[in-house]
């Protein structure tokens, strides 16, 4: 599996995680959040494979 360094990341990306890690605390937020990351990771991960 290959995982991309955080550089390879846009800084949209890394201050976009920032604002959700300070908004988890709220339970309504926090599946939003699961939901975008959920996609966010798929994007990056190589064809066929899953988290599981």
């Amino acid at each position: 599996m290959s995982i991309k360094p955080a550089a390879a990341h846009p800084p949209e990306v890394a201050c976009q995680f920032a604002a959700d890690m300070k908004a988890y605390h709220d339970d309504i937020r926090r599946d939003g959040i699961a939901v975008g990351t959920r996609h966010m990771l798929l994007e990056h991960m190589p064809a066929g494979q899953s988290f599981g």
